[in-house]
């Protein structure tokens, strides 16, 4: 059964993917990934940094995993739009009565 997995981007003639489809595309890339960062370096600082992507891999791509999950934070900044409008407004200074 095909999915939609969002809207359409302009341009993307509405194409759809399966459920297969997606599980199969996020397999390749976790394991194209894996493949990077278990790539030997003779650098150190590369070392290091592939250690902390390996590490840090399943946390990155969760939204991959489970789709009640967004992929940008956009609903969060959207959440605390208001407050932090409020503060730049008001210089961080809140009334003495209160908000």
């Amino acid at each position: 059964m095909p999915v939609r997995r969002s809207k359409p981007s302009p341009g993307s003639r509405g194409l759809t993917i399966s459920t297969h489809g997606i599980a199969v595309a996020r397999g390749h890339l976790f394991n194209r990934l894996n493949a990077l960062v278990e790539t030997p370096s003779p650098v150190p600082d590369v070392q290091r940094f592939a250690r902390h992507v390996a590490r840090e891999l399943p946390g990155v791509f969760t939204f991959l995993l489970d789709d009640r999950i967004d992929a940008t934070n956009w609903r969060a900044e959207q959440a605390i739009r208001p407050s932090v409008v409020l503060r730049k407004v008001s210089g961080g200074k809140h009334p003495v009565t209160g908000l």
